[in-house]
């Protein structure tokens, strides 16, 4: 009999029926961390592969990954977080502001209905991955469901779609971050943002296009623009009920 390091089960055998550990568990050694690396490096093949088919054949991959073809492709949360954390680390080492396009939505609709101190969270803006998980792709999700109704996919169908999206968006994002540096104090940096963020609608509209069967037409581009135009208004009212809250509560605070 083995007693199991790990929950102290006993057992016969090559793994614990209770855990899962190997029964051959010992002192940690070289061999441990050699088997380790060799490990992430099959594993990791998945994230290179992933966003080399985001970049490629997008719509096609994402209709794989939804069929079942899954194995050789990167969970698409933790996809994002990993994209959106070096693009975040990348903003943050280098104080610049986020090309992102949807990031410079948000900053658009501050502008459009800033008032007094009532700015939308900062840290909320710099945190790109977060935005993408908890904002962008709801709401990409809710306008797609909406928009491309007829086509037949469930809403998680179209969760897992513009989950894959953001990370495409946040590495064309990433992969730009040189050129856009370069550009830093240029008066060409506008126009190179304005270009790196068509460069994001046009993958993106190419990734719709191609996933939905059928809409690889005027009829598509047209859902696709309605998508976008659903994800403006829904980023418009959650700005506005921000700022009537944050308002109302700053009036309460300065009345007491």
């Amino acid at each position: 009999m083995i007693t199991c390091l790990n929950c102290g089960h006993s057992y016969e055998g090559k793994y614990c029926p209770n855990c899962g550990q190997k029964a051959n568990t010992g002192p940690l050694n070289w061999l441990f961390l050699w088997q380790d690396f060799l490990y992430f490096l099959h594993y990791d093949r998945k994230l290179p592969f992933t966003m080399w088919q985001l970049v490629t054949r997008p719509g096609w991959a994402i209709r794989e990954f939804l069929e079942g073809k899954r194995i050789i492709y990167y969970k698409p949360i933790t996809l994002i977080l990993i994209i959106g954390g070096v693009y975040g680390l990348i903003l943050y080492s280098y104080k610049i502001s986020p090309t992102n396009q949807l990031g410079q939505m948000i900053y658009l609709l501050n502008d459009l209905i800033y008032v007094d101190a009532l700015e939308f969270p900062g840290w909320l803006l710099e945190s790109y991955a977060w935005i993408e998980v908890l904002l962008f792709v709801p709401l990409f999700t809710i306008a797609s469901y909406w928009a491309f109704a007829q086509a037949g996919y469930s809403f998680l169908d179209h969760l897992i779609l513009n989950t894959y999206l953001s990370g495409q968006r946040l590495l064309i994002s990433t992969l730009a971050f040189p050129l856009l540096y370069s550009f830093q104090g240029s008066s060409y940096l506008l126009l190179v943002e304005s270009f790196v963020n068509l460069i994001e609608v046009g993958f993106m509209m190419w990734a719709y296009l191609t996933f939905f069967k059928g809409y690889n037409n005027y009829k598509g581009v047209l859902l696709f623009l309605l998508t976008i135009a659903l994800v403006f208004t829904q980023l418009l009212t959650i700005e506005l009920i921000w700022y009537f809250f944050v308002g109302t509560a700053k009036i309460f605070i300065s009345l007491g």
